[in-house]
């Protein structure tokens, strides 16, 4: 989370000035909100996919080298860890990224000119 934290922080000019252009441009902050969630939803869920990629992998190795056990395999992890990184990413880059909504264009506009 420290991590995309991080990230909004270094991309909140240049997201204040997309949405000052779009809302020029005729975008309605439904439409704006929309656009951030899909994208802070779908690098969650590619979060979620590596990580449970490897807690599988680690899992297999830790099982099998290491403590001399039968892997068990978790079909749960999968979708679980998708979702759950994506749930997380989303609400966290969306609570990260309200500012972003509530200045009017024109003053966003001359702000980052």
């Amino acid at each position: 989370m420290v991590v995309l934290y991080a990230a909004i922080v270094a991309s909140q000019d240049e997201r204040l000035k997309e949405a000052a252009i779009l809302r020029t441009l005729g975008g309605r902050r439904r439409q704006l909100l929309s656009a951030q969630a899909a994208e802070f939803l779908a690098l969650g869920a590619m979060a979620g996919l590596f990580a449970a990629t490897g807690a599988t992998a680690l899992g297999w190795v830790l099982a099998e080298f290491v403590l001399k056990l039968p892997y068990g395999f978790n079909p749960w992890l999968w979708p679980l860890g998708i979702a759950a990184g994506a749930a997380g990413v989303a609400l966290a880059g969306l609570l990260g990224t309200r500012r972003v909504l509530d200045h009017p264009p024109l003053a966003a506009l001359r702000r980052l000119a």
